[in-house]
C-alpha cells in the first residue's frame, strides 16, 4: 500500500498565500472557494481512510522548515508532537477514538 503524505499549515493556512501568489503571477484560475473547499473534503477524506494506509505522515509546512509533527504506521499512532495545528486533531479523531477503545478491551 503506498505512504500518503498530507502537507498543510495550521487550519488550511498557506493554501490562500499559494493562490494569491499563483494568480499574480498568471498561473491560477481556480477560484479561492473551490480550493478551500477541496482542501476540508481532503481532511474529511483523510480521517476516515487513514485506517486504510499502511503509514501516514503528517507535516506541518507553514514555517520556514516543513517538520513531521505526526506518523501512523499499521493504523497505530507511532508519534505526535506535544504542539501541532488544530488540522491534526481534525484527521487524528476517530484513530485516537479508536485507539482508546481497544486500551479498555
Amino acid at each position: 500500500m503506498p505512504t500518503l503524505y498530507i502537507l498543510a499549515g495550521p487550519n488550511g493556512a498557506g493554501k490562500t498565500t499559494f493562490y494569491f501568489t499563483a494568480v499574480e503571477e498568471g498561473g491560477h484560475d481556480i477560484p479561492e472557494n473551490i480550493i478551500r473547499h477541496r482542501y476540508s473534503m481532503s481532511l474529511l477524506y483523510l480521517r476516515k481512510e487513514i485506517f486504510d494506509l499502511d503509514e501516514v505522515h503528517l507535516i506541518e509546512n507553514s514555517a520556514e522548515t516543513a517538520e513531521e509533527i505526526t506518523l501512523v504506521k499499521d493504523r497505530k499512532l507511532i508519534f505526535k508532537k506535544e504542539v501541532y495545528p488544530e488540522w491534526v486533531n481534525k484527521i487524528l479523531y476517530l484513530l485516537e477514538r479508536v485507539e482508546e477503545k481497544n486500551k479498555k478491551d
